[in-house]
């Protein structure tokens, strides 16, 4: 399959039947729906603005051994197209990274999707439903995990990551720090 058609074929599903991960969790788990979407997109953001992210998550702080092949069938296909309708930055991921450091894209979205996963495990075995640190969910990933979980909910992490990308870093961390929401789309503009 070709990656530019996996990701942006509008027309092949309904755009309203696509998901997000976060809106694909069973009845039992959506209590941590806001904590995962705020964790995957701090993840995509952090990944897109610092090299340490991304070498970290996507290109060798992950082993082989803790991901399941992903093979692009027509179900995923649709997690694909789900995940990028809704994480804009997701799709810049992938354009930065494939084919130029990942060679193939089922290699990137099974690491994507193995994030997905771990975050998951890591809110329900924290028990986080909308605030508070994250616990590791596998081994050699707690320090990813808890710098993605405990950043989405607005605590510094002390790893790089976006707010590192512009001058005003500092009063980012400072103001999460304090416990103050972050503005992503403020954020986003300041760097562009």
């Amino acid at each position: 399959h070709d990656a530019s058609a996996v990701m942006s074929d509008p027309v092949k599903d309904n755009a309203s039947e696509l998901k997000a991960p976060w809106e694909m969790l069973g009845e039992d788990d959506q209590k941590y729906a806001d904590a995962m979407r705020d964790a995957l997109l701090k993840m995509t953001v952090d990944c897109v603005y610092s090299k340490e992210q991304r070498v970290q998550m996507f290109l060798g702080g992950v082993e082989s051994t803790h991901m399941e092949s992903f093979e692009i069938t027509p179900e995923n296909e649709r997690r694909v197209r789900g995940a990028v309708l809704h994480d804009a930055n997701l799709s810049r991921l992938f354009a930065g990274l494939v084919p130029r450091h990942i060679k193939h894209e089922e290699v990137f979205w099974g690491r994507y999707f193995y994030h997905v996963d771990r975050i998951h495990k890591s809110l329900v075995l924290s028990g986080q439903s909308g605030g508070g640190g994250g616990a590791a969910a596998g081994n050699g990933d707690a320090a990813a995990s808890d710098a993605v979980v405990g950043g989405a909910n607005g605590k510094s992490s002390g790893q790089g990551g976006a707010e590192n990308a512009d001058a005003g870093g500092n009063a980012q961390s400072a103001s999460r720090a304090k416990g103050v929401e972050r503005d992503w789309d403020k954020e986003i503009d300041e760097i562009f």
